[in-house]
């Protein structure tokens, strides 16, 4: 909330609220950005991502995850299983469909809003 301006501030989260929720969009391409930590072998990656997936959903929150010009399967497979459930996984496989996954994730996002 730090970076907000005063008038934009967001409440405060509480898992078990249900006047407040938390989701995470995440995307890649499947390949890890090696040069910030060559040492890491990039099983190493899919491992830390698969943890955090599962101590967000721990804490209630909702996962979107979109892999767009992958060829990778373990990290098809780590995005699939990260997402909250199948309809929260996106494959697009252009540009066009990825703007598409983007619109029906921020409609879902705003229909969560409401239905909560």
């Amino acid at each position: 909330s730090s970076i907000w301006p005063t008038g934009s501030t967001p409440e405060q989260y509480v898992a078990t609220d249900p006047e407040s929720a938390k989701v995470i969009i995440m995307m890649t391409d499947g390949i890890f950005d090696d040069w910030r930590a060559p040492s890491l072998d990039p099983g190493d990656g899919w491992a830390r991502a698969t943890t955090f997936c599962n101590a967000a959903k721990a804490e209630n929150i909702y996962i979107y995850t979109i892999v767009f010009d992958l060829t990778d399967t373990t990290a098809e497979t780590t995005m699939r299983n990260c997402a909250t459930s199948d309809k929260y996984f996106f494959t697009p496989s252009s540009g066009d469909e990825l703007r598409n996954a983007y619109a029906d994730i921020a409609k879902a996002i705003s229909e969560l809003r409401i239905k909560e």
